[in-house]
């Protein structure tokens, strides 16, 4: 328990999380599952909602059948999250389009040869399909799997409720201003990149400093008071920054630790 948030969340998986994407209705996240050594990957759902409230159901891990190595996680809709097939691994471009059932783990249905695009508001899906040298897109219904024409393009829509931090480095206004305030509030003098978000009350920050002769990754929630709401690292012996290291969604800050471990921090309790 963190003095003044109400609710940490955490799950440690037994395998790396490799991605993790939110679906557009409520607070649940699918998460790509990775084990290097045996080449399998796996898939798992984690509801953010129950896991703040009396349910105490809140992960569901996936075997999905009919994926394997080169499977990856596509994208999210209402009642299915999508998967691509890659037939040859040499040639990088999905040649099956798979929905799996976020309840019962099963595949629903296949389309071969098309690709994931975009989840719209309406729950709508449009993929795509390379027709000779062109891309053509299509509607499909999630439930069903059946493809119809695409009268007009959507642009790709956001997930409601979806918050991306600002990255700051060296020489960007306002990075010497958050490292001062870094070093005075937690000791810590960051390195070139630093993630900042600002929601209610809190800042949130994402950084990085070497120690013994390693990058490594740490993740601070402070108040406006100052106050230290969560510190800790988040990341060892990294050699590159990351991408979207933290991102918010409906009151729930939501990150990876350790590589295997999916947390989050729920600021409106």
């Amino acid at each position: 328990m963190i003095p003044g948030l109400t609710h940490l969340f955490e799950h440690t998986f037994s395998r790396r999380i490799w991605q993790a994407l939110p679906a557009m209705n409520g607070n649940n996240w699918v998460l790509e599952l990775r084990e290097k050594e045996t080449k399998q990957v796996s898939y798992a759902m984690v509801d953010l909602e129950a896991a703040f409230g009396p349910d105490n159901q809140a992960v569901w891990e996936y075997p999905v059948a009919a994926t394997e190595w080169w499977t990856s996680l596509a994208g999210v809709g209402r009642t299915h999250f999508f998967l691509h097939n890659y037939r040859d691994p040499e040639i990088p471009e999905p040649t099956d389009f798979l929905a799996v059932n976020k309840v019962t783990g099963d595949v629903d249905w296949v389309q071969p040869g098309y690709r994931f695009s975009a989840t719209r508001p309406d729950g709508v899906l449009e993929i795509a399909k390379r027709t000779g040298g062109e891309i053509v897109y299509y509607e499909c219904h999630e439930a069903s799997g059946n493809v119809g024409a695409l009268t007009r393009r959507h642009s790709p829509s956001e997930v409601p409720g979806l918050q991306y931090p600002v990255r700051y480095k060296t020489g960007d206004p306002y990075f010497e201003t958050i490292t001062d305030f870094l070093d005075k509030t937690l000791n810590s003098g960051p390195l070139h990149t630093i993630d900042y978000l600002e929601f209610k009350s809190y800042m949130v920050f994402s950084y990085y400093l070497y120690e013994n002769e390693k990058m490594v990754q740490y993740l601070a929630v402070i108040d406006r008071w100052k106050s230290i709401k969560y510190h800790q690292q988040v990341a060892d012996a990294i050699h590159q920054v990351g991408m979207d290291t933290f991102l918010l969604k409906n009151d729930t800050l939501v990150f990876v630790r350790n590589k295997n471990v999916f947390a989050g921090i729920n600021f409106k309790i």
